[in-house]
């Protein structure tokens, strides 16, 4: 039978030798030759009569080394279950280990040498209840529900005539006449539509300012086709050539006039009987826009609460294997930026061990209808916000639950739910210091922390970046 002996080089880095004897595997080559040679057919012979020399000299490498390193692989399972190891990675010819040579027709002895690195099991501190922690509360500009209640009074509000200068947001009528030409029409544009040249020529303006302008260059981005049909009123089919200046008459100005907020509009704006004043839509404007930071309040929380606990848990990780199992198991190896990919792959596996720690410490469990919320929830992200039915939604997601090649969507929405209980646990668990923070300022810290994610997962991205066009 097969045994399995191990050499420490380090906290989390093993050497194994693997001792496999002929015993070990002969039974199932054979039997696997021996179903072979039941369903082979091969020319020159009977069905089930093919020799088995003829059967190893074709077969025979492929069923060896699949048997065998089946027979291997078992055994460094069960090595890694019996000794309890959460590995990193997966097992990696040692650096003494020379290339086996398997021969079908003569079974031997072999000796297999592994690194393996593997995280430390341990005690979690830092989550007994007596800890503080910090967690911003967003402070809602009230330049921001100033704005939103403006913008909700002109939403429902109606344009009407003024005698007054143009202005920002005003609509205008313009009389037009083609210079050395004779066609004429009227047309309204929205002056915030207008070029820049444009807007200084007519903002300020009254009724009866007249100016020549270059028509087909009054409106920012808009073509000449668009131009001609939608200001000058000529069809697609009318072949008329039209001068690109006109003489232009500002006729009459419209401006919105502000709905009052009263029942009507308020319902309309917030649903029915939702808020009934001013005062009451100023506090559910500044709630709605709070409730829209929440995610990110939770994700820069689990952040710091990560950061704390990894402080509070200095644990050793396996860099060396780390670099070893990095280089075996990618290509084209940029080995300047090894240190750097190890580091933060290193830290990476330090952090999703803290996270299985707290799984177990706090007996979280994900249910399936909370890993279809979060695919729900991806599904709307993809569809960039637009409308659809929660029948579509919830089929749609089961549908992805269902699919194999939709596994990795998956698989990053169990993630997700995942964190979400570990944050509310955490949020449960130590005592909170709310630290009031203006949402600008708290968004440049969510932005800081994004970044600092990115650059770490972009060392990983970049280990093997680039090196086909080297060589």
């Amino acid at each position: 039978m097969s045994n399995i002996t191990k050499e420490d080089l380090g906290k989390g880095h093993v050497k194994i030798t693997v001792e496999v004897s002929k015993s070990d595997y002969e039974p199932k080559f054979k039997s696997e030759l021996t179903k072979l040679r039941n369903k082979a057919q091969i020319k020159g012979f009977r069905k089930g009569k093919v020799p088995t020399s003829f059967l190893q000299k074709m077969y025979g490498n492929n069923v060896l080394s699949e048997v065998f390193y089946d027979v291997v692989g078992q055994k460094l399972n069960s090595f890694v279950a019996e000794e309890k190891l959460d590995l990193i990675g997966y097992p990696i010819p040692a650096e003494d280990q020379s290339q086996i040579e398997l021969d079908p027709t003569t079974l031997k002895d072999y000796t297999i040498r592994y690194e393996i690195g593997y995280l430390p099991d341990f005690e979690i501190k830092g989550v007994t209840g007596e800890e503080k922690m910090d967690i911003y509360n967003v402070e809602v500009p009230q330049k921001w529900v100033d704005e939103e209640i403006d913008r909700i009074k002109k939403g429902f509000g109606e344009r009407q005539e003024v005698e007054d200068q143009i202005m920002d947001g005003d609509v205008f009528v313009l009389a037009a006449k083609e210079v050395d030409g004779d066609y004429e029409n009227e047309f309204e544009v929205f002056f915030n539509s207008l070029t820049k040249d444009a807007k200084g020529e007519f903002e300020g303006k009254k009724p009866g300012y007249k100016t020549t302008v270059n028509v087909f260059k009054l409106e920012e981005g808009m073509s000449e086709e668009a131009v001609r049909k939608y200001l000058l009123e000529l069809g697609e089919d009318d072949p008329r050539e039209v001068n690109e200046n006109f003489e232009v008459t500002v006729k009459t100005i419209k401006r919105i006039k502000p709905a009052e907020l009263n029942q009507e509009v308020l319902d309309k704006a917030f649903g029915e009987g939702v808020v009934s004043n001013e005062d009451e839509a100023r506090a559910k404007i500044q709630e709605l826009i709070g409730q829209s930071y929440e995610s990110s309040v939770d994700s820069l929380f689990f952040s710091q609460a990560m950061d704390y606990l990894m402080e509070q848990n200095n644990f050793d990780v396996p860099v060396e294997f780390i670099k070893k199992w990095l280089k075996f198991d990618r290509k084209n190896i940029h080995e300047e930026k090894l240190d750097d990919a190890a580091s933060s792959y290193a830290n990476t596996m330090r952090r999703r061990t803290l996270i299985k720690k707290i799984i177990e410490k706090k007996e979280i469990k994900i249910t399936d209808a909370e890993i279809k919320d979060k695919v729900k929830q991806s599904i709307s992200r993809a569809l960039s916000g637009q409308p659809v039915g929660e029948e579509f939604l919830d089929n749609f997601a089961d549908q992805v639950m269902k699919d194999e090649k939709y596994r990795h969507m998956v698989e990053e929405s169990a993630d997700e739910a995942v964190i979400d209980k570990i944050t509310q646990a955490l949020k449960e668990t130590w005592d909170l210091n709310k630290i009031p923070m203006e949402a600008e300022a708290f968004k440049q810290k969510v932005n800081e922390m994004n970044e600092i994610y990115r650059a770490e997962a972009g060392k990983l991205d970049e280990l093997s970046a680039g090196t086909d066009e080297e060589e």
